[in-house]
């Protein structure tokens, strides 16, 4: 007997598409904001460039201890 494959597995790959996408724009538009956030923040160039190091640094520490908590909890 052949089992009935459900189609929930297409909503997730559409949500996690779209996840992947928002993540996306939201790393790159930093660098738009750039401007009118040093002003806002009354910040130079050298300490934006501080802050967005410490983002992405924290960003990428954050990588393996998500993936694994992934998949203990939702695989």
């Amino acid at each position: 007997m052949e089992e009935k494959r459900s189609n929930i597995r297409w909503y997730f790959a559409i949500a996690f598409f779209i996840i992947g996408v928002i993540a996306y724009m939201d790393r790159s538009n930093i660098s738009i904001i750039a401007g009118p956030m040093m002003e806002d923040l009354h910040m130079n160039k050298t300490q934006f460039g501080l802050l967005a190091s410490f983002f992405s640094l924290g960003y990428a520490l954050m990588q393996v201890p998500s993936g694994f908590l992934a998949e203990k909890v939702w695989l």
